[in-house]
């Protein structure tokens, strides 16, 4: 799955492959590495929102099959693309297939429809200033959204402060053919066929709708499966990690009693108090660190998470279960202290910890699993348990830390990979990038694995570069974001040793 954002805000263009374990976003301050991330959080979540069990998808399709529920039911849905399908065939009689593609895609673009729903728009809205301020970008070129699997490419566009479907492609061409051995519809490499009935006893033949129906219905159904499958590979759940973790948390974990106090106090209020808004991600964030239990994740995250925890903080991360609030206890001291108040490094890396070990999704029952007949089957065979598929957003995770603490979270960001986890990132620190560039020239992360990505700014807008900085076997990553600093300051030195060796021996070199 790809996701290509264009003309969004001071993006110009910017493109993820979320297929990647690690992709990385580097580039100058102010180039719109956040929007773009951010947007990519915001859809990836709505589609697991709609698209996260079969039986969303059945539900879908269903709506399309009955033309919705209530009031709003539309039964011609279905009926258009059938009367398209039988003219296109009343035009062409004699060939054995006919392309319906368009018109199987006008019936895609229904279904697809359902699935983004006014609260992607709200989450744009409540993320950003707002959709039109967002569509309003100096190149006056339409905002683009661009969803592509295999199958199936959905255009998302700006349409009176919201976000609409504008079209749904279908990647293979869709043919139509009589049925004259019953048979049903079939997915090849090469195209799509639908197989439709002719209503007995007609002279020219003629379309059975209900028979029709229950085709294209079921198409529809493999189209959205096939989506659904490419969307949980990539990840079941999602989360986001802002950057200003420590003040973030500070300020949020406090808010819920200023609220409180607001609301006891309303009688003696006298002037309307307007309280700041919180874009979803941040508010994702807070959420899912005050809804954390001491009940541990998986395993082997809860390990890495204990692993962070002594290599990087010298102490423990707990919940307080009562006050919903993270604590940090010092190994050296036994010192326990509430987050807020503990150094900037421990209360970055803290919620990253906390989210490892009390947030992160569990193991699941493998309801595909079938024991052998007879066969007896323990709670602790890896068999019946599903490993989610986990998809973290984090931004500037080398905020306020050491450089060689940064060069060791890298190595736990690669060992993630390994637990069925995928990591976003947006990064200042060249000592990431080296850690990452040195992971895969020693083969410990393939190319593959590493989308590494380098945004320029442009006259029309921020560009994320796709030749540069991409990763090369047994080369690493090239370095086209950091190496001129480091030269400029390289220079700057030789420079003033020339002045200095220049300089008389009893006058200072002028600054």
């Amino acid at each position: 799955m790809r996701i290509l954002i264009e003309n969004f805000g001071p993006i110009a263009r910017a493109e993820f492959d979320l297929t990647k374990d690690i992709n990385v976003v580097f580039g100058k301050n102010n180039i719109g590495k956040s929007y773009a991330m951010t947007a990519v959080y915001l859809v990836v979540k709505q589609l697991l929102g709609m698209l996260s069990e079969s039986a969303d998808v059945y539900s879908i399709v269903h709506q399309v099959h009955l033309g919705g529920f209530g009031e709003s039911r539309q039964p011609q849905v279905l009926d258009r693309f059938i009367d398209q399908v039988q003219s296109i065939f009343r035009q062409e009689p004699q060939t054995a297939d006919v392309v319906i593609t368009t018109a199987f895609e006008d019936l895609l673009k229904e279904c697809f429809s359902l699935v983004f729903d006014e609260q992607l728009s709200d989450s744009f809205n409540n993320s950003f200033a707002s959709i039109n301020q967002l569509a309003a970008n100096s190149s006056r070129q339409k905002l683009v959204i661009k969803i592509s699997t295999r199958f199936t490419t959905l255009y998302l566009g700006a349409q009176d402060n919201k976000l609409v479907l504008e079209r749904a492609v279908c990647n293979k061409p869709v043919v139509g053919q009589w049925n004259k051995m019953h048979r049903s519809h079939r997915f090849s490499d090469e195209q799509i066929t639908l197989y439709f009935d002719a209503k007995p006893h007609e002279t020219i033949p003629t379309i059975d709708i209900p028979a029709a129906n229950h085709e294209a219905s079921d198409v529809l159904f493999h189209v959205l499966h096939f989506f659904q499958d490419e969307l949980v590979s990539v990840a079941e759940y999602v989360y986001f990690l802002p950057a200003s973790r420590s003040g973030l948390y500070q300020a949020l974990s406090a808010f819920g009693g200023i609220v409180a106090e607001l609301s006891k106090s309303r009688r003696f209020t006298t002037r309307n108090i307007s309280l700041p808004s919180i874009s979803e991600p941040v508010a994702d964030y807070f959420l899912h660190l005050s809804n954390a239990t001491d009940r541990p994740s998986r395993p082997e995250l809860y390990q890495l998470g204990q692993q962070m925890e002594q290599e990087l903080l010298g102490g423990e991360v707990s919940v307080d279960l009562q006050t919903k609030k993270l604590l940090f206890t010092e190994a050296k001291t036994a010192t326990t202290l509430d987050l807020a108040f503990t150094s900037s490094m421990i209360s970055e890396i803290a919620p990253i910890a906390a989210y490892l070990k009390y947030v992160l999704p569990e193991l699941r029952a493998n309801l595909l699993f079938e024991p052998e007949p007879g066969e007896e089957v323990t709670e602790d065979d890896p068999r019946i348990w599903h490993t989610p598929t986990t998809l973290i957003f984090i931004e500037e995770p080398e905020a306020h830390l050491h450089p060689g603490i940064q060069v060791k979270l890298m190595e736990f960001f690669a060992r993630l990979t390994k637990c069925n986890v995928r990591v976003m990132m947006t990064t200042h620190s060249n000592y990431l990038f080296n850690k990452l560039s040195n992971m895969v020239l020693k083969g410990e992360l393939t190319e593959q694995q590493v989308g590494s990505h380098l945004m320029r700014a442009t006259p029309t807008g921020s560009v994320m570069d796709s030749d540069a900085m991409q990763a090369i076997a047994g080369e690493g990553i090239p370095d086209e974001n950091f190496v001129d600093v480091a030269e400029q300051l390289y220079n700057e030195r030789l420079q003033a040793y020339d002045d200095q060796a220049a300089a008389p021996p009893d006058q200072p070199v002028a600054p």
